[in-house]
């Protein structure tokens, strides 16, 4: 299942010891214990769908995220930024929402190292003009 593709034996492949836990498990671990979600009979693209969109396990539990506009595949990220020790409460929710919208507000990095582009003489060929013959 793709929630738990960076996990190996229930502990995230990279810094685990770093890792915000959810309700005292890792983030796979605590979608794994959904056991509402696992008891219907579903289609394994399903699961693969719902993984994606944040409508899977915990889908109530991480609403407000969701609402918040951060995807699930964040969620670890975000809650590592906030520097919660263990999600388990709505403040704690609070706390990477608000982390994730003062990322929101930092400048791209990728601004800082752009250079600005000589100046032309001629109008600049569109790729689609040229490969098709039209210039």
């Amino acid at each position: 299942m793709v929630l738990g593709l960076f996990e190996r034996d229930g502990d995230y492949i990279s810094g685990a010891e770093d890792n915000a836990t959810f309700d005292g498990k890792t983030l796979g671990e605590f979608y794994r214990t959904d056991y509402r979600y696992f008891d219907d009979d579903r289609n394994p693209k399903d699961f693969f769908v719902d993984s994606l969109t944040g409508t899977g396990p915990r889908a109530a539990f991480f609403a407000p995220l969701r609402e918040a506009g951060i995807s699930p595949q964040r969620y670890q990220f975000f809650a590592n930024e906030a520097g919660i020790k263990n999600v388990n409460s709505k403040s704690d929710l609070d706390q990477i929402i608000a982390a994730f919208e003062e990322d929101r507000r930092q400048p791209q990095k990728m601004e800082d190292e752009m250079v600005a582009a000589p100046m032309m003489k001629e109008k600049p060929m569109t790729m689609a003009g040229k490969y098709l013959g039209f210039f």
